[in-house]
C-alpha cells in the first residue's frame, strides 16, 4: 500500500513518520508504536512517485489540522527526507 497515508489522533503532539523507499507500513509499526507509547499522535506514509501530490495534499491537510502542537518528523532515508 505504497502511498497511503495513515494517521493515528489522539496526544498534543504529531509524529510525522516518513518511511523509507519499498518500506511497509507493518515495517514502520515499530516507530509508531514508540510514538504513541509516548502519547504522540502519528502519520505514517511512504513516498510514492505515483501518488506524491495526493501525499502532499494529505500531509498538508493534516498539519493544519495539527497546527496548535507540536510536530516532530522522523524520516527513514532519502526516501522520506523526498517528502520534506
Amino acid at each position: 500500500q505504497l502511498g497511503r497515508v495513515h494517521h493515528r489522533t489522539g496526544g498534543q503532539c504529531l509524529a510525522l513518520i516518513l518511511g523509507f523507499g519499498g518500506s511497509t507500513a507493518e515495517q514502520l509499526e515499530g516507530p509508531r508504536r514508540w510514538w504513541e507509547a509516548r502519547g504522540w499522535a502519528t502519520v505514517v506514509t511512504i513516498r510514492c512517485a505515483r501518488e506524491v501530490d495526493a501525499q502532499v495534499s494529505q500531509l498538508e491537510a493534516l498539519l493544519t489540522e495539527a497546527a496548535a502542537r507540536h510536530v516532530v518528523v522522523h524520516a527513514f532515508s532519502n526516501n522520506g527526507a523526498y517528502l520534506l
